[in-house]
């Protein structure tokens, strides 16, 4: 990929009780440590706390990972990209600037080699994509095909797929919403944000079975399961099986 990018490394999620998300997420079959948030495969998705949300999650930062953090940001340079110094040694994450991303809250930061994987009830493995609510997901092509490279937007009708390097970035619409997840109910917050998680799960029966055992009434559709927005704290999460070809 471009500028040594190697895909996505995390998700940040703001939250307003960690132990209250923390217990949202472990309903739904995920293992969930200290510090708080749980890694699916070699991505990990963090919970933060933030005042004034209530009962509800918002993702803050797209987390991208690279081989080299200095080497990225010349890279990134050289084709006028400029990036926000990190806030310090201990977070060397740089921001990317708004108006490449369209508004999409992302970070740069070195790939974390993730050895000590959980295994979670509900078998999650991998983060399969992540779908981003824009106005104008067309305008967007030009900044993220300056990040991720020329050939990695695909437009199609009100969706624009972007291939991140290890899992898929989808720019949609309002409008277009219902078409990429007709089985999720949530209320959208205003563009731009993220708004949907889709899990790649080995088992989709054992995901069923251990949702089910927790009261949690999915709805099915094309072979994803998508978890009601009041079991998820107010985002979009769906799961789906992987298969055996490049994605297990």
């Amino acid at each position: 990929m471009a500028h040594q990018i190697t895909g996505i490394d995390h998700l940040r999620l703001a939250v307003g009780s960690l132990d209250a998300a923390g217990q949202a997420f472990a309903r739904l079959g995920f293992s969930v440590g200290s510090p708080a948030g749980f890694s699916v495969g070699p991505y990990q998705i963090e919970l933060v706390a933030e005042t004034g949300l209530g009962g509800v999650a918002k993702v803050i930062d797209l987390g991208l990972g690279c081989r080299d953090l200095d080497a990225s940001r010349e890279s990134l340079r050289r084709c006028g990209i400029e990036t926000v110094p990190p806030q310090s040694p201990e977070n060397p994450a740089v921001r990317l600037s708004a108006d490449l991303t369209s508004g999409v809250p992302a970070s740069l930061g070195r790939q974390q080699d993730r050895t000590d994987i959980p295994q979670h009830p509900n078998s999650a493995g991998k983060l399969v994509s992540v779908t981003a609510l824009l106005d104008d997901p067309d305008g967007a092509v030009s900044g993220f095909s300056r990040l991720f490279g020329p050939a990695s937007c695909t437009p199609t009708d009100e969706t624009v797929t972007v291939y991140t390097g290890n899992s898929l970035l989808f720019l949609v619409t309002s409008g277009g919403f219902d078409d990429l997840h007709p089985s999720l109910d949530i209320r959208l917050p205003p563009a731009p944000a993220i708004v949907v998680l889709t899990i790649g799960v080995r088992d989709i029966t054992q995901t069923a079975a251990v949702l089910a055992a927790q009261g949690v009434a999915v709805k099915r559709w094309g072979g994803h399961l998508a978890v009601p927005a009041k079991d998820a704290l107010g985002i979009g999460l769906e799961f789906v099986e992987l298969t055996t070809r490049g994605n297990s």
